[in-house]
């Protein structure tokens, strides 16, 4: 239930903090006091936008208490925070950003996700709510609340998306399958042509060097030669550079052992001397295994070729071939094992009878509510001054279904005995549509309640009793008051006899300063009750009026408040 709301710049109320108590609580005032403000307000708890005022500094701040449990585990899951069942909610409009801040349990959260919980906590149900009646997706809306329809419809939901996803992936395999096809052949092709060849990483680059250094073993063999000689010729040893250096190196090592500075240089000639002469062993070695064989350079080339056919194709190097034989294979597995058409056929009519099955089932229940929700509606139109009147839920089972189920549902209404049943958009007047939402928003309220795991819903009714007096009014007061038993109600009225009724009663009032009109929002008892009621009454504050207003408030029965451990 709504414990405290603040609401500030919202129109022509600048500031506003109200105490709410459990039971029915009555929102009373001239035309033009700011009442729609006042619905804006709360309008923004559930996560809409106001479109048409002014937002600078625009805030609102709403405190629920007796939360039920699925609000409690949705906040739990943003890792918002809440008090012992009691839920602080705030919206208010950012200048920089240009847009509504929601505010839940001190988290910051979407506008989604506050309308997602605002649902099971407060509802607002106003003269422009007499359009659903007309709409038939409405109208399916409130029986399936009526039928407690929830995880039914979670259960078929669920199906049905199943269903969809698998037609379409069988549509798509049907369109994509010749395709498919094809490619597989383009690509098995391929990788019997590169394991044919059966190349290794970088076979090309080493077929390259060796085929080079085959190719031009007569150069090779003649620059080892010139090195070899260079280094110790054979025809004059003293012209190589191994005797230049030992003779470099004895004569270091006879001015060392006067100087021992020139040790170091010394050793360091010595490595060098060892190093040229592994050079020299390994030249001799090259030159002795230096072979020229046609055949094998032969060979090698034809070997090349075989490799240069697969890098014309998917090279240009050998490593780039591998990696396409690599992604190929894995293609083709992925092909291959894409599912056939007949089982995702088979997989579709399971999931189609599946579906079917339960959007039958949840026909059926619809069925059976419609004709409790019909009658229960009806005895509550005759209590409105309908007294030979006739309400039906039709419910009309198709040959196919959709996400909502197989059926359409319809309202059907005949206000007397003379009139046949029919569409209730075509045949209900503006008056007679008020009362019908009335009755059929009482009872819907008053089943999601009974139905509600825990807590405990507020219910905003605006002005639903536009256009009812008499003996209507007294009975819409009793109705409103039998809501509050379980609910906490709040009523936007003009009704004196519903203002009665209230455990609860606030006034908005015009203050015109001059310069500005701003609106008071305060709760009145005792004698200022009187003289409220008394205006409602008569439009005055005569003696007779207050003599009236003070009967209705006499005539009041005891009023009992839905209990949550709170005086009212």
């Amino acid at each position: 239930m709504l414990q405290n709301l603040v609401v500030n710049n919202i129109g022509v109320i600048k500031s506003a903090s109200l105490n709410l108590k459990p039971g029915l609580i009555a929102i009373t005032g001239e035309t033009g006091a700011g009442k729609s403000m006042l619905l804006g307000a709360l309008s923004l708890v559930q996560g809409d936008n106001l479109t048409h005022l002014d937002k600078q500094n625009m805030c609102v701040q709403a405190v629920f208490s007796h939360i039920c449990d699925e609000v409690v585990q949705q906040v739990a899951q943003m890792n918002a925070c809440h008090d012992d069942g009691e839920l602080i909610v705030s919206r208010e409009f950012d200048d920089k950003s240009g847009r509504f801040r929601a505010v839940v349990g001190g988290k910051i959260v979407s506008a989604s996700f506050l309308n997602q919980i605002s649902m099971n906590m407060i509802t607002i149900h106003g003269q422009s709510e007499q359009l659903t009646l007309k709409s038939n997706k409405k109208v399916r809306e409130m029986l399936d609340i009526y039928a407690n329809l929830v995880e039914e419809l979670d259960a078929y939901s669920a199906l049905y998306k199943n269903y969809c996803s698998l037609k379409t992936r069988l549509e798509n395999a049907q369109t994509s399958s010749k395709e498919n096809q094809e490619q597989l052949e383009f690509l098995k092709f391929a990788v019997a042509r590169i394991e044919k060849v059966n190349p290794e990483p970088n076979e090309d680059e080493e077929l390259k060097a060796r085929i080079s250094a085959c190719e031009n073993v007569v150069k090779i063999g003649e620059s080892i030669n010139l090195a070899l000689n260079n280094l110790a010729s054979e025809e004059d040893s003293a012209l190589g550079a191994v005797f230049k250096l030992t003779d470099a190196l004895n004569a270091l090592q006879v001015a060392s052992s006067y100087d021992p500075e020139l040790l170091n240089t010394t050793t360091s000639l010595k490595s060098a001397l060892v190093q040229v002469d592994e050079v020299k062993s390994k030249l001799h070695e090259h030159l002795f295994e230096l072979d020229y064989n046609p055949n094998i350079v032969d060979r090698m080339n034809e070997r090349l070729a075989q490799l240069s056919s697969l890098t014309t194709l998917w090279g240009p190097s050998v490593a780039d071939v591998l990696d396409f034989y690599k992604t190929v294979t894995q293609k083709i597995q992925e092909l291959e094992d894409c599912e056939s058409l007949d089982t995702l056929q088979e997989q579709v009519i399971h999931a189609h009878a599946a579906t079917k099955e339960h959007a039958c089932a949840i026909s059926e229940k619809r069925t059976s509510a419609a004709h409790c929700f019909s009658g229960a509606v009806t005895e509550k139109l005759k209590m409105l001054g309908f007294n030979t009147c006739t309400l039906q839920v039709k419910v009309t089972q198709n040959a196919k279904f959709d996400s909502t189920g197989v059926d359409e549902v319809e309202l059907l209404f005949s206000p007397n005995r003379s009139t046949k049943l029919g569409p209730l958009s075509k045949i209900a007047s503006g008056g007679e549509l008020s009362r019908i939402m009335l009755a059929i928003e009482i009872e819907v309220a008053d089943k999601k309640h009974s139905n509600s795991s825990s807590g405990i819903p507020t219910l905003v009714f605006d002005e639903v009793d536009a256009g009812i007096g008499g003996e209507a009014a007294l009975t819409v007061a009793s109705l409103l008051e039998k809501a509050a038993s379980s609910a906490q109600v709040i009523v936007v009225t003009h009704l004196a006899s519903v203002a009665a009724k209230a455990h609860q009663h606030f006034l908005l009032e015009k203050l015109d300063t001059g310069n500005e009109t701003t609106t008071c929002i305060r709760e009145i008892t005792a004698d200022e009750r009187v003289h409220e009621i008394a205006r409602m009454l008569s439009g005055s504050r005569s003696e007779v009026a207050l003599e009236h207003a003070r009967a209705l408030l006499d005539q009041a029965p005891a009023q009992t408040a839905v209990s949550v451990g709170v005086e009212t």
